[in-house]
């Protein structure tokens, strides 16, 4: 009898596992009851990144690390340390509490390096990454959906603020960064081939934001960076015409809702009754006011208070309901000072440099898109640069392996031609 041979991919098993680890097993599990040997739940998601970390740097001791991941890296330890630093100074806690603060920040983005070493040795492909944010996402949007139609009956996931009220509806705070991510990656796809099937994800990532979410800017970023798909894109006259039409009539539908004139008060700072938009603009001012109260400050921040320092927690404004992930850019600047922006806004510039570089030679609309999306809502998103998820660090991987791709491939090419005349 014939033995049937299951071929099983194990680095792309391993990729679902860490992406379901990051949503809390999409937010199905309450982690607050986990615990081993002492850890929690948090603590065991870090320690697991670490051994795959440092697994993928032993095995990959004589491989040569790009150039982009070494600036990359540098850049991650240098705010590590300056956070550590400035937050003792400021708040009086110790460094090994600043420390102990940026611990979740620091290993999502190290996975940068597992992430990186596995497409260079083939050991997953970035069809393969694709397909597998395909299969998580669909499973993520399908238990959110599913989850806020039956909330009034009952509550079965564990996301923070579960069933809090905005717009006259129920509210969750479920994380959109991976589903962001995959919603232009598909869209990418229905633009290159126009096949139906890869809107699924986009359409219904679009209600999440606006109906599940009720996230105003994330909202606007999402619409603006398909609409820079749209424009971009190297679809016919007509399709493109359709897609930028619907998007304008959305915007203009949008805007004309309680929830676009919140954006409008956000972006140019009005005075408006949102309870959440005074919080913001309160913490914006507290944010500037502090970092330009001294040189120190405005260059190094006043560092990363730790949760479990009721000084640190008061002087850094958690205890006022100010907190760094609802003031975008202003929070992040407010803990890592003038540094941490130039050091994001450098990170930035060389994605955005990738991505066109990517776009021409591959028409690949995705990264382009993906970086409009995470800067035109830093007035109140924080960038996920900052976000303690593998959001961030897995793009990062994915833009500069296929930079790497396109650059030897023009070597390879140049040494041929080379040969050819000589």
């Amino acid at each position: 009898m014939k033995k049937i041979k299951i071929n099983i991919d194990w680095y792309a098993c391993l990729l679902l596992i860490l992406l379901l680890l990051d949503s809390n097993f999409l937010y199905l599990i309450n982690t607050d009851t986990i615990h081993l040997f002492g850890m929690s739940y948090l603590d065991i998601f870090l320690f697991i990144k670490l051994l795959i970390i440092l697994f993928a740097l032993i095995i990959n001791l004589k491989s040569k690390i790009n150039f982009e991941i070494i600036i990359f890296l540098f850049g991650i330890f240098l705010l590590f340390f300056i956070g550590s630093f400035s937050a003792c100074i400021s708040y009086r806690q110790s460094i090994l509490e600043g420390i102990v603060a940026q611990r979740y920040w620091l290993t999502s983005m190290l996975m940068c390096i597992p992430f990186f070493f596995w497409l260079k040795a083939s050991k997953i492909s970035i069809k393969t990454i694709h397909r597998c944010l395909f299969i998580y996402c669909s499973l993520y949007l399908f238990v959110c959906i599913v989850q806020y139609f039956l909330s009034k009956v009952i509550v079965f996931t564990y996301s923070p603020n579960d069933g809090s009220s905005r717009y006259d509806g129920s509210r969750y705070y479920f994380e959109y960064g991976v589903l962001i991510l995959t919603a232009l990656i598909s869209l990418n796809y229905f633009f290159n081939n126009f096949k139906i099937r890869f809107l699924f994800i986009p359409i219904f990532t679009l209600f999440f934001c606006l109906v599940i979410l009720k996230a105003r800017m994330t909202s606007i970023a999402y619409i603006c960076s398909i609409l820079t798909m749209s424009f971009i894109s190297k679809l016919d006259y007509k399709k493109k015409t359709f897609v930028i039409l619907v998007c304008i009539i959305g915007i203009f539908i949008f805007f004309n809702t309680k929830m676009g004139k919140d954006v409008i008060a956000t972006i140019f700072n009005l005075e408006d009754s949102n309870n959440t938009l005074t919080i913001r603009n309160k913490g914006r001012n507290f944010y500037l006011t502090q970092l330009l109260s001294s040189a120190n400050y405005f260059l190094f921040g006043l560092g990363v208070a730790n949760i479990h320092n009721q000084n640190a927690q008061l002087l850094s404004g958690s205890l006022s309901r100010i907190y760094v992930v609802d003031n975008g850019i202003f929070g992040s600047t407010f803990q890592y000072g003038f540094i941490g922006l130039i050091m994001w806004m450098i990170i930035m510039l060389v994605c955005l440099r990738y991505a066109y570089v990517i776009y021409k030679k591959k028409n690949n609309l995705f990264y382009v898109s993906f970086i409009v999306f995470d800067v035109i809502g830093f007035i109140t998103i924080q960038p996920l640069f900052w976000r303690t998820n593998i959001t961030f660090p897995l793009f990062f991987s994915l833009i500069v392996f296929e930079r790497e791709k396109i650059k030897n491939k023009e070597i390879f090419h140049e040494k041929t031609r080379i040969k050819l005349y000589s």
